[in-house]
């Protein structure tokens, strides 16, 4: 995501806290990530997954966070971003 979509809540965290974070020492609850589950439009539902730290870049406006819907039988699925990643462009 954005850092600036996190920016208030890092703030928040204090320096030793955001360090401990995206060092990995420490999971850090960032966010809520909802999302429409199941592949048909007849049947979805809406899930909700905590978001965690996972590392910034204020200086190019990214924020990392690791979602991880464990045990969960809704549908969710990784992307296929393509046949290279080094094909892909910011934007």
């Amino acid at each position: 995501t954005n850092y600036h979509v996190l920016q208030s809540v890092l703030k928040g965290l204090g320096p030793d806290t955001l360090a401990a974070a995206t060092a990995g020492t420490k999971a850090v609850r960032v966010a809520t990530v909802t999302a429409l589950s199941g592949s048909d439009p007849n049947h979805q539902k809406t899930v909700s997954y905590p978001a965690f730290l996972v590392g910034v870049d204020p200086s190019h406006d990214l924020a990392v966070i690791r979602v991880t819907p464990e045990g969960s039988d809704d549908g969710l699925r990784p992307i296929d971003p393509g046949p290279a990643s080094s094909d892909l462009r910011v934007g």
